[in-house]
């Protein structure tokens, strides 16, 4: 009697590099993987730790490898680990539209992705035209929506009830609420040298960095402005998870004004309307047909203004600011920023069915016919490995203070804020 055949089973792993709902999203495209392609799928993260990275493709040995850059330096080594291991490689950005930052990255005549990409998997037409203009074949760029818009779009989401939410803050059920979006993050000229590819935007970074730190100051002085002129209105400020401003001495300062850590879709029942700064939250709000304003008070940089900015009012000093809150806290945003809105979302995005990820899986299963011959070779030191061991016996945080004494440059918060080990 002829004994039955093992198949090999298909292998994927997904990095994570950081955010919620980045790892929301990666969770989305593994549900879909492991029920279409019957695959194991394991996520890792973070980016931040290249050589556990390194050690995790070792280990798991991976027929598939999704990231979500190959902008930076450690991102380019775990893809050309990948590619010369036999293994097929794929890039779903984080990025969900073309700005002016990602341009600049995309368009480094530097890098070539010919080399280190198999497939790429993007939201929209705006990012399309973005990668046509790379060397990688336009037969290998598949435009399958987002699923970071997904998880934003997911009835099954657990959008909390705004009396729940207020309750959870000790916020006033009576009041208005005027949420503010601020995403103050900047990148250090060291960093960036640090790597050739960011040499064309460095010029680009300085401006940006110069304009965050005015706009940042400006945006803390009008926070105390509109607590003391919308004293019937709570004032709640959700910042970027990873901006690093200190806003409690100014809720300390006020009763009406709040500060908030949370998901943005368990703040959404409860937005009446919102004010942000270059941030995307923008445009979840439009597609929960929630209005927003765009505060930027340092005019002189307006060129940096995003392309997603025609979508709402956008003012320049406070006056105007208050007199655009007294507005659209009673009125409609005008027809033609709808409009707009309804345009952006078509073009950026490829569909909202929510399905994104189920469309990255048919692709991959129609790609994947055979499992691609593997050879993965050691590639990370024994001490490396011994100190990655030891997370087992004294945890995520120690072991990492540990490795910090080895590597001075290693950024062990982020490492361990972002720290995702799922099978």
């Amino acid at each position: 009697m002829r004994k039955a055949t093992i198949q090999p089973r298909l292998r994927i792993v997904l990095f994570s590099d950081n955010k919620d709902r980045e790892l929301q999203s990666l969770l989305l495209v593994k549900k879909a993987l492991e029920k279409k392609l019957k695959a194991s799928v394991f996520i890792f993260g973070s980016l931040a730790e290249r050589q556990r990275m390194l050690l995790a493709l070792e280990q798991t040995q991976p027929h598939l490898v999704v990231i979500s850059q190959v902008f930076e330096k450690s991102c380019r080594e775990l893809a050309s680990y990948a590619k010369q291991s036999g293994a097929i490689v794929v890039i779903l950005p984080c990025e969900i539209r073309a700005s002016k930052a990602y341009s600049y990255l995309v368009k480094n005549k530097l890098l070539s992705y010919r080399q280190l990409v198999d497939y790429l998997f993007i939201p929209g037409k705006s990012l399309q035209a973005l990668f046509n203009q790379t060397d990688i074949p336009v037969k290998q760029i598949f435009l399958v929506g987002s699923p970071k818009i997904d998880v934003v779009l997911q009835k099954t989401n657990k959008r909390m009830s705004r009396k729940s939410f207020c309750d959870l803050f000790s916020i006033p059920h009576a009041d208005q609420n005027i949420f503010f979006f601020p995403s103050f993050l900047t990148s250090q000229e060291a960093f960036l040298r640090q790597d050739v590819l960011f040499s064309n935007q460095l010029h680009f970074q300085r401006t940006f960095n110069h304009c965050v730190k005015s706009s940042r100051e400006a945006y803390q002085r009008m926070l105390l402005k509109v607590a003391d002129d919308f004293p019937n209105c709570s004032i709640i400020v959700k910042p970027h998870p990873l901006e690093k401003t200190n806003y409690t001495t100014l809720t300390n300062c006020k009763n009406n004004l709040f500060l908030v850590q949370a998901p943005i879709e368990h703040c959404l029942d409860s937005i009446d309307l919102a004010v942000h700064w270059m941030s995307t939250v923008a445009i979840e709000c439009w597609l929960h047909q929630i209005k927003v304003i765009e505060y930027f008070p340092i005019k002189k940089y307006q060129s940096l203004l995003p392309d997603f900015s025609p979508g709402n009012p956008v003012v320049f000093n406070y006056r105007d600011l208050k007199s655009n809150i007294n507005n659209y806290l009673l009125h409609p945003i005008p027809l033609a920023m709808k409009q707009f809105q309804q345009k952006y979302l078509k073009d950026n995005y490829f569909s909202l069915d929510g399905c994104s990820a189920t469309r990255i899986a048919v692709i991959l299963q129609s790609k994947i016919t055979d499992l691609p011959q593997l050879n993965y070779r050691p590639k990370v030191s024994i001490v490396i490995r011994i100190l990655f061991a030891l997370e087992r016996i004294v945890g995520i945080r120690l072991s990492r203070k540990m490795l910090l004494l080895i590597k001075p440059n290693f950024q062990v918060d982020y490492a361990i804020n972002n720290y995702v080990n799922l099978h």
